[in-house]
Parts: C-alpha cells; sequence; structure tokens
C-alpha cells in the first residue's frame, strides 16, 4: 500500500480505464469537466512550446533588426548621391498626379481599389484609354500609376506581365487591344 485509504484518485484502488470510460460518456452527455491529468500536460507542453518560439522569434526579429540597421547606415553613407536620384525618381509629377486622378476616376466608376490596385483594372484601364487617347497617352498613364504605387510603398501593379504585354503590344505594333465587349469597354 501507498499509504492512502480508500478509492479516491491517490488510493490503490484507482481504476484509470473506468475514470476514462465515465469522462467520455459525460463529454457524451453534454457535460464539461477538466481533462484528464494526460490531456493537461499536452496542453501544458504545447503553451510552453508556443511560448519559446515566440521568444525565438522576436529574439531573432531584434537581432535582424539591428542588422538591417547597419545595412542601411551604410548604403545611406556610401550611396546617398544614388538614393537622391532614386528618391526624384520615385517622387509623381503633378502631370503623374492628374494621371492617377483619372484612374482613381476610373476605378471608382467601375468599383476596382485604385490604391493598392490590382493589376486587371490597370489592364482594363490601359486598354479602354489607348483607342481615343494613343500609345503615349497609355504609356505615361502605366508610368503614373506606377510611379504613385511607388511613392506610397505599394507593390507595383504595372510589374505584372499582363501589364506588360500591353504596353509591349500597344508599343511595339501600334495595334489596338481586342476586347471582350465591341464598345471596347473591359
Amino acid at each position: 500500500m501507498n499509504g492512502y485509504e480508500g478509492g479516491g484518485i491517490l488510493g490503490v484502488d484507482h481504476d484509470h480505464d473506468q475514470i476514462r470510460q465515465e469522462q467520455e460518456l459525460f463529454r457524451a452527455a453534454g457535460g464539461t469537466m477538466l481533462p484528464d491529468s494526460q490531456e493537461v500536460f499536452t496542453l501544458l507542453d504545447e503553451a510552453v512550446a508556443a511560448r519559446n518560439h515566440k521568444a525565438e522569434t522576436s529574439a531573432r526579429d531584434t537581432e535582424l533588426q539591428s542588422r538591417y540597421d547597419r545595412i542601411d547606415r551604410l548604403v545611406t553613407k556610401h550611396l546617398k548621391p544614388e538614393l537622391e536620384a532614386e528618391f526624384e525618381r520615385r517622387e509623381p509629377t503633378a502631370a503623374d498626379k492628374r494621371r492617377f486622378a483619372e484612374f482613381r476616376a476610373y476605378c471608382e466608376e467601375h468599383g476596382y481599389q485604385a490604391l493598392p490596385a490590382d493589376p486587371q483594372p490597370v489592364v482594363s484601364y490601359l486598354v479602354n484609354e489607348q483607342a481615343p487617347k494613343g500609345a503615349a497617352h497609355v504609356i505615361r498613364s502605366r508610368r503614373a500609376i506606377s510611379r504613385i504605387h511607388r511613392a506610397v510603398n505599394f507593390p507595383d501593379p504595372c510589374n505584372d506581365l499582363a501589364v506588360k504585354a500591353l504596353i509591349r503590344k500597344i508599343s511595339n505594333r501600334g495595334h489596338q487591344p481586342e476586347t471582350e465587349e465591341t464598345n471596347g469597354n473591359l
């Protein structure tokens, strides 16, 4: 005997299989109860592992940020004129802002999001602009959409293959892209 009397959980008459069966019946009847000790230990192990992973990830992120900061300082120090040129190149002009406002109005009219834009509305807009305004206007509009997105640090929808292919077709062949509808609207 282990020094405990009776049939309690610490007693010698403890039947684990019977207790599990009773728990399963109780749960099946819609009752709620504390999980058995094995389930508790499993949950505790999972919680500790998650907490350790979070701490490791946080430490790794801190170390990476420190490295990134050092790289940024070196880049800024040694590439200052080139960085200034890149920022200038990214800066939208008044014409870019005007063309983007036209794109935004098109998006609002057709239920698209202009910023950040998906490539499909860009293609649709550029196809519809090509017929009345010509290839040069489409190319400038694509550049404006691209500059505005880059200026606010959004992904550039004009880097999509469909947009690039459309610009290639318009600029190389001078053809009007074919549309699904007879009125030229996508």
